[in-house]
């Protein structure tokens, strides 16, 4: 099954993206994927995690 974000524009996509990496949106909240396969019978080729949120203390 499809994320309902899946198809979002990609404007929007990119703004989000760049808000996670300035560390505007919390930890956990918000993951990048990688459009895949989903009709694979192989579920790793599913939309993987590209990209999440993770503070580390410096």
């Amino acid at each position: 099954m499809n994320s309902p974000w899946r198809d979002r524009p990609i404007k929007e996509s990119m703004k989000l993206f760049e808000d996670m990496r300035r560390g505007l949106i919390e930890e956990g909240k918000a993951t990048v994927r990688m459009k895949q396969d989903m009709q694979s019978d192989n579920f790793n080729m599913y939309d993987l995690i590209a990209y999440r949120i993770k503070f580390m203390l410096a």
